[in-house]
């Protein structure tokens, strides 16, 4: 399921860093579109022009902070546009996107002719506006009361991608919004120790994270890895209440480095080393011998 956490770290050639040594963080949480800058300004077009020296190269080997702001992204998510529901024709566009781009062995999605008859929700949902929040949010909330145990959902319609190069395709061929939205619905994972990225080409990318445990009435169940995901009901869920999950099932955030989507990742800003990495997210010898160096650094800090 889609809902997003995601740190991670922008390109060391980066204006900021140089600059004023801050690192911008992205934190993507699913729905609420939320995008957290650790005391830096956030970057225009020109600046990351600059980095990449025209504008389609951000599509070639931009780490996804990157992308996100050359789409801008943060306007368009602080937008009324946002809170348009997606149609049928909208999912259906991405799936035989995502389709056209991946090779036919990685494809996780069922053929074009079933995607009509098959649903990742198993029970009828419907997507509406939060009741009382401010600013507006999108929710997915069930139509009928859900016994405890009910499977609800299932990754039928989940992408898998194991190259960064076929994400930033995929985002590059799709209207910017649809672009953006998928950016904020990704979550990466590891599928027998090989790092993937899913993104929910359905209306599991639009149910929100309880606030607390305690809330979610949605459970991840089964050792399952990669992109093949499947939810059930923790209790009884009576009829018109929203659907909502922990977050947890998604926090490998550093498998976006192997990816090549992000160019260094840390769970802590203060063990931030500048290092670079190459497109299939492996150092260079250079690269492998500073690392040594900087971590003495570090300790002597």
């Amino acid at each position: 399921m889609t809902l997003t956490s995601i740190a991670m770290s922008l390109s060391p050639k980066f204006w900021f860093v140089t600059t004023t040594g801050a690192i911008l963080l992205l934190g993507f949480a699913h729905n609420t579109h939320l995008t957290n800058a650790v005391e830096a300004p956030p970057p225009t077009k020109d600046m990351i022009s600059e980095t990449y020296g025209h504008d389609g190269e951000v599509f070639t080997s931009g780490a996804l902070g990157h992308i996100y702001y050359w789409l801008e992204c943060p306007a368009y998510h602080q937008s009324e546009q946002a809170l348009e529901i997606h149609n049928e024709t909208t999912w259906n566009l991405l799936k035989t996107t995502y389709q056209g781009i991946v090779h036919e062995d990685i494809n996780t999605l069922p053929p074009p002719s079933k995607h009509e008859s098959l649903k990742g929700y198993q029970v009828p949902i419907e997507v509406k506006k939060i009741p009382g929040i401010e600013p507006a949010e999108l929710g997915v909330f069930t139509k009928n009361p859900i016994p405890k145990g009910t499977l609800v959902w299932k990754s039928t319609f989940t992408a898998q991608f194991t190259k960064g190069s076929d994400f930033r395709s995929f985002l590059k061929v799709l209207p910017d919004k649809l672009a953006c939205d998928i950016i904020d619905w990704s979550f990466p994972r590891y599928k027998e120790e090989e790092p993937v990225l899913c993104v929910d080409l359905d209306h599991g990318s639009l149910t929100n994270q309880c606030d607390v445990k305690e809330e979610c009435n949605l459970e991840l169940k089964g050792e399952k890895t990669g992109c093949e995901l499947e939810f059930y009901a923790t209790r009884d869920i009576a009829a018109d209440e929203e659907l909502l999950i922990d977050h947890d099932f998604h926090q490998d955030h550093e498998a976006l480095v192997p990816l090549g989507l992000a160019h260094h990742f840390q769970p802590h800003l203060e063990d931030y080393e500048e290092e670079d990495y190459e497109e299939d997210g492996e150092g260079d010898e250079e690269g492998e011998d500073d690392e040594g160096d900087e971590d003495e650094e570090e300790e002597e800090l």
